[in-house]
């Protein structure tokens, strides 16, 4: 058990939170495999924790292919659709988030995913009243995606929280470094995607969600 005192706490979504990971590779194997190759779980490994268009980015560059990105982002947007609507929760997720809220830290997700996405997905987890702030590429985000800081500056901005009191939670060594980079205590939840990932010195770890723990600074 990881136990952590913060004001706050900033978890990423995917593979975090939900186990779109295993999803979005079900996805990218049917997708690439309609453009003639095949996307191993080690390659999709790799690449875990990048935004969706650097990740088809990335895999459209290693196998050298001339189909467009965006045509690609536009199936896997279709076949992951209804996984948002109702995706399957990582173990202890549901549960360390309402513990948390109860001790009274304010929660907050950073996620490089769409912003629609995020809202949908933190909806169907039936999380939204324990969800102070939801940061995602578009809407009123404008920065860059992990592994830059930038979306845990803007949830931290929103909060009203120093870096200093509060806690980053990731499963990618991509999220990892951009909570690090944002000043972040962070602690990393490896799954079966992320497991060997070279993760940033300095940085925490546990199992899953069911074994951390963050309370309030003020008690």
């Amino acid at each position: 058990m990881v136990t952590l005192v913060a004001d706050a706490v900033v978890l990423d979504l995917d593979g975090l939170l939900i186990d779109s990971e295993s999803a979005a590779f079900d996805a990218a194997s049917e997708i690439f495999a309609g453009e003639g190759v095949t996307v191993s779980p080690d390659l999709f490994s790799e690449n875990v924790g990048l935004s969706t268009s650097h990740l088809y980015t990335a895999l459209v560059s290693h196998f050298g292919l001339s189909v467009a990105v965006e045509d690609l982002l536009r199936l896997r947007e279709d076949r992951l659709a209804r996984f948002y609507l109702a995706p399957t929760p990582m173990r202890g997720a549901i549960e360390f988030v309402r513990r948390t809220a109860n001790y009274g830290v304010v929660v907050a997700v950073a996620s490089s995913s769409p912003a629609t996405v995020v809202t949908s997905a933190i909806d169907a987890l039936g999380l939204n009243s324990q969800i102070a702030v939801m940061v995602g590429r578009g809407g009123a985000f404008v920065g860059a995606p992990k592994p830059a800081p930038d979306v845990y500056v803007s949830a931290l901005r929103q909060l009203g929280v120093s870096p200093e009191a509060a806690v980053g939670v990731e499963d990618s060594a991509t999220g990892a470094v951009a909570s690090v980079a944002a000043g972040l205590t962070t602690v990393v939840v490896p799954n079966q995607w992320t497991r060997r990932h070279l993760f940033p010195p300095g940085v925490l770890s546990t199992d899953s969600l069911a074994d951390l723990e963050v309370r309030s600074r003020s008690g």
